[in-house]
């Protein structure tokens, strides 16, 4: 014990499993059954209030313990009642079955996804490092649960589901202080209107809705030709002249005004806005280097950033050399920029899509090295 990975109170519940484990094995088959029922949800198979409660107390020890952040995720579905009663008990059953698998298709196997009872279920994230990623979750299981569900009679239900979100060690230190923090997280979000979520804290809660305001702002950013270029000059100091550009993209908003790259590149690296406004900034500035050559000045390098996402595209060798052909900039006098962390990738696929962007005639730049 002393030499254990698990802290004294994660011991004990571990000694504990591991007993009725034992005694489980020595069990009949009626026996086996009855322990069973006592951990798990027997119309799901998910694990039940008492066995999420375990696992939620040994979360806890070890997030204590390594000094890590997790959340707890309270689903309830919105008007389930009326499933119950249009369609009758067995179907709303069905339904809480398609839900369930559902859930676990969506999370990851470090997840737990558990059902407390009735339409209710709990998702517990462990490591979480930003709030970005929580909100994300939420937002995926949301949009995710209101698509149809096709149950064995052909009877097609939509449903939505409430969302209520308690972060650790933010919102509580104990499992059943979360539990009450994720409850009433979730009254409100349905407070607010359903199909949505919310967290324990208004101030979380005004922050996450306002990253979904500006996220579907940003995806039709290109659509409403929002998005703009300038251009950072490099000056050669002995003679003054500008022999090169930075391009960077700015988003003029019709309802927020001018937004720095700071505010909105890691959001549309979130939500997979990244690649067409990648490949749209790589477009715009060929296009203006081809202007700039036919109105007669000098050849001037234009540089353009490559985010990892677009960095890692199948086709990106593929999308460069079209928009090449289609401005008819020289290849010579495009650089893109490639991040040290993009190198980094384990794998052949990086040196080969490098030797392949090489190959079209561009060059290569190393950025924010030294990270």
């Amino acid at each position: 014990a002393e030499n254990s990975f698990f802290d004294h109170d994660e011991q004990s519940l571990m000694d504990e499993l591991v007993g009725d484990l034992a005694y489980a094995l020595a069990m009949d088959a009626s026996e086996q059954k009855l322990a069973y029922l006592s951990w798990y949800d027997p119309l799901t198979d998910l694990p039940n209030r008492q066995m999420a409660s375990s696992f939620l107390t040994q979360a806890l020890a070890r997030a204590q313990r390594q000094k890590t952040s997790l959340a707890l995720l309270c689903l309830d579905l919105d008007h389930f009642k009326d499933i119950n009663d249009s369609f009758g008990h067995p179907t709303g059953d069905a339904l809480l079955c398609l839900v369930a698998q559902r859930l676990q298709q969506r999370m990851r196997a470090t997840d737990t996804v558990a059902r407390l009872g009735g339409d209710e279920f709990i998702v517990l994230l462990e490591g979480v490092q930003e709030l970005s990623t929580v909100v994300l979750v939420a937002e995926d299981l949301v949009s995710h649960l209101q698509e149809p569900f096709q149950l064995e009679n052909l009877v097609e239900l939509r449903i939505g589901v409430s969302i209520g979100i308690a972060l650790f060690p933010e919102h509580a230190q104990t499992a059943t202080d979360l539990l009450q923090a994720a409850d009433s997280a979730l009254f409100k979000a349905k407070q607010k209107g359903r199909a949505g979520f919310a967290l324990f804290s208004e101030e979380l809660t005004a922050l996450a809705t306002e990253r979904i305001q500006l996220g579907s702002r940003l995806r039709r950013a290109v659509e409403l030709e929002e998005l703009r270029v300038v251009y950072q000059p490099q000056v050669e100091l002995v003679t003054g002249k500008i022999i090169g550009a930075e391009a960077l993209m700015r988003w003029q908003s019709q309802d927020l005004g001018l937004l720095l790259p700071a505010r909105f590149i890691p959001l549309a690296e979130e939500i997979g806005c990244i690649v067409p406004m990648g490949e749209w900034i790589l477009r715009q500035t060929c296009q203006q280097g081809r202007a700039w050559l036919d109105a007669g000045l000098g050849p001037i390098s234009l540089s353009v950033n490559l985010s990892a996402h677009q960095f890692h595209q199948v086709d990106i060798c593929q999308v460069v050399a079209a928009i090449l052909h289609e401005t008819g900039f020289p290849a010579e006098l495009l650089e893109l920029e490639v991040t040290e962390s993009i190198l980094m990738q384990p794998g052949s696929q990086t040196i080969e899509l490098l030797r392949g962007l090489r190959a079209l005639g561009v060059r290569l730049a190393l950025d924010d090295f030294g990270t």
